[in-house]
């Protein structure tokens, strides 16, 4: 098992950045982009979501509730999607991996 202050894991651990689409999250891709570059890391862009809120608007709909969670779902990964050639636009030799979270 891996500590989390074991240095070796810290030291080669992905650089993390959210993206809700907004130009200050566009912002944050390009700089966590760079980060990741300089280096030598992986980038992981998130995405999250907050289905609890989706059930607790849409729970008199009960019916709908799963058609408003995909489409969430879906919303975000298109969002984690475009931010992620934003920073293959930015920075083409980063790897980059996408997350919607829940």
């Amino acid at each position: 098992m891996v500590q989390q202050n074991d240095v070796h894991h810290v030291a080669s651990a992905a650089v993390v950045v959210g993206a809700d689409g907004s130009v200050a999250a566009d912002r944050a891709v390009v700089w966590a982009a760079d980060v990741a570059v300089r280096r030598r890391r992986k980038l992981r862009i998130v995405h999250g979501l907050d289905l609890q809120a989706v059930r607790r608007m849409y729970g008199g709909y009960a019916g709908r509730v799963p058609m408003m969670i995909e489409g969430a779902r879906d919303h975000g990964a298109a969002v984690a999607e475009r931010a992620a050639q934003r920073a293959r636009a930015a920075a083409p030799s980063v790897q980059v991996s996408t997350q919607v979270s829940d």
